[in-house]
């Protein structure tokens, strides 16, 4: 069997023992190195090393939770990312740290500091559960039929949703989509319950995951110019609670600038809607600004805004090739989304999505 490896010491590689010995779960580890390493002698004599490599469980779910706490810098709020205790997701990590033999997380205070193995880890723990999901949606490559709900406010309809379902559809376009527009904080509860699949909400990092990073931006009409009115600024907001809203009184109150709001609305309409005829000004996100409105910013008198980040929600219910083929085509439209808006955002053009 191994008369043409002459460089191969079986001191060093016991395979004979296992044969003898009936270890047959080693038996295949050894065969194994061979057969795949055979022309790499060291890769064989270092078998020990891969020996204790196979005896680390580490699983799909540990990695889904570990990332969770990362991304929430939270256990609590892990917890309600992956649908379980705190305490569940506390021995799901300290299992992690045993089965590794490093720890990967540090408690400070209310958050996490990562280690640096936990660095490292998080960099493959990524790879592997996207790895995990494709293999799933590839094995099963079945034409999928189902139902799906998913909500998103108004203002992700067209630059996101939109692409999502066009998408979405023509790569299976058997499954029923269902699309419910609300406010984010509706959204986010009618997922908790399981009245929704999916949903995209507004600055709702606890339980979601952050799929897209968009910048904010002053919006008024260039007809108008209601931006340049001496005095109070007239403002039109959303709901109260809505971080827009919150971000646009608290700039301005940040210097000192002077406002009244004369102009509520729940929904993006209605305030591009005053914006248009010159009624007020505005902030929403720079995907969706239409082409006949203008950006002012600092230039104009008006300080600058954070970034909105728009998190992604799913019901407490069991993955199947259906929600992760779904899941998959949301993240992956964003991405390309993010690539667009940074190239955009770096040749200095408006922003267009619309």
């Amino acid at each position: 069997m191994f008369a043409d490896q002459g460089s191969i010491h079986f001191d060093e590689f016991p395979l004979f023992f296992c044969l003898f010995s009936g270890k047959q779960s080693e038996i295949c580890q050894y065969l194994y190195i061979y057969q795949n390493f055979e022309t790499n002698t060291k890769s064989l004599l270092d078998h020990r090393k891969l020996s204790f490599l196979w005896k680390i469980k580490m699983n799909i779910d540990q990695l889904k939770t570990y990332i969770a706490v990362v991304e929430t810098h939270s256990f609590t709020k892990a917890a309600k990312t992956v649908h379980l205790t705190q305490s569940a997701v506390s021995l799901q990590i300290k299992r992690l740290e045993e089965e590794l033999g490093v720890p990967l997380l540090i408690r400070i205070s209310k958050t996490v500091k990562l280690t640096g193995a936990g660095k490292d880890l998080l960099q493959f723990a990524r790879q592997i559960i996207q790895t995990h999901d494709d293999a799933i949606l590839t094995i099963s490559n079945r034409e999928l039929v189902g139902h799906i709900r998913i909500g998103a406010p108004e203002d992700y309809i067209f630059p996101f949703l939109s692409r999502i379902l066009s998408r979405f559809y023509k790569d299976h376009p058997k499954v029923k989509v269902d699309v419910i527009s609300n406010l984010s904080v509706n959204l986010r509860k009618a997922v908790d319950q399981a009245n929704l699949d999916f949903a995209l909400c507004t600055e709702m990092r606890e339980g979601g995951t952050v799929v897209f990073r968009e910048p904010m931006a002053w919006i008024s009409s260039a007809k108008h110019l209601q931006h340049e009115t001496q005095g109070r600024i007239p403002l039109a907001v959303s709901y109260e609670g809505c971080p827009y809203r919150r971000w646009a009184m608290g700039s301005l109150e940040s210097v000192d600038h002077s406002f009244r709001i004369n102009y509520n609305s729940p929904t993006s309409t209605g305030i591009m809607a005053a914006v248009r005829v010159g009624f007020s000004v505005a902030i929403m996100g720079v995907t969706n600004v239409p082409q006949d409105l203008i950006i002012i910013g600092e230039e104009d008198g008006f300080p600058p805004l954070p970034m909105a980040h728009i998190t992604l929600h799913r019901a407490p219910v069991p993955s199947s090739p259906l929600f992760l083929a779904f899941e998959k085509c949301i993240r992956d439209i964003f991405k390309e989304v993010q690539r667009e808006l940074h190239s955009q955002l770096e040749s200095g053009d408006r922003v267009c999505f619309n």
